[in-house]
């Protein structure tokens, strides 16, 4: 818990001065202004930004067509944050972590984790200069929303957002702190992520069984190898050596 804490407290790595960065946004083209509003909608209902008066900088945000609707991009390049911050590389698993967990026969499970920037906090230090200037929706916001907003509409994120340079490596981090809670203690028995030992399959040795991946956890109660998740950001795959394993897991 302490070095959770800790990690919590750091929150981001600043290596320059932040920006202050004040353009107002752009009236989108008449075709696309009522692809906007959902989203924005979304984005307010669900408290992932709200309204302030001391925001410092804005970051810059533009459509993408995507089945025929739109994906909107916020931009924390543009505005100059993500050149203002650091953020370190991290490993990740690959197809081969996937199929290392399986044996013949079993099942997997696929789990997308919705919105997983949205999920975690955004350290306090960078809310103020994550603003976004929503005044070209004012009127139509107000009469979705039902509320009265300020001439001047801008918001600030308060959780990671996708277009920020740390939010994978703050997210990800997180969610890993996350698996491993879950996963609890490997040797409890009525845990379904439970092993026993790693074995080494390798290729030359005696009993090498090619069959069998290189490398695998071993649960000795089952006496198959071990069920198992692996997180590719927000794609899980969960594995199992029957049908209901893999959703139990």
């Amino acid at each position: 818990v302490g070095i959770q804490s800790k990690a919590a407290q750091d929150g981001a790595w600043i290596k320059e001065a932040l920006p202050s960065h004040k353009q107002a946004a752009k009236r989108p083209k008449p075709e696309q202004f009522e692809k906007y509003l959902p989203k924005l909608r979304e984005i307010l209902e669900r408290g992932y930004v709200v309204a302030s008066k001391h925001i410092k900088s804005l970051t810059e945000y533009f459509d993408v067509e995507k089945d025929n609707d739109i994906q909107l991009v916020y931009n924390g390049t543009s505005c100059g944050l993500n050149g203002s911050l650091w953020a370190p590389n991290f490993w990740l698993p690959t197809a081969k972590s996937a199929i290392r967990v399986l044996g013949f026969g079993y099942f997997s499970v696929d789990i997308d984790l919705g919105e997983m920037f949205l999920n975690f906090p955004l350290p306090a230090i960078l809310r103020e200069y994550s603003g976004v200037d929503l005044s070209p929706f004012r009127e139509a916001l107000e009469e979705i929303l039902k509320v009265k907003l300020p001439a001047r509409f801008w918001v600030q994120w308060v959780r990671c957002w996708m277009g920020l340079r740390p939010s994978p490596y703050m997210a990800i981090r997180f969610y890993y702190w996350a698996e491993e809670f879950a996963r609890g203690n490997p040797r409890d028995k009525k845990k379904h992520l439970r092993w026993d030992k790693v074995v080494l399959n390798l290729p030359g040795d005696s009993s090498f069984d090619p069959a069998m991946p290189l490398v695998y956890k071993w649960d000795a109660i089952a006496k198959r190898i071990a069920g198992d998740l692996v997180a590719f950001v927000d794609d899980l795959r969960a594995s199992g050596y029957s049908r209901e394993h893999a959703w139990a897991i």
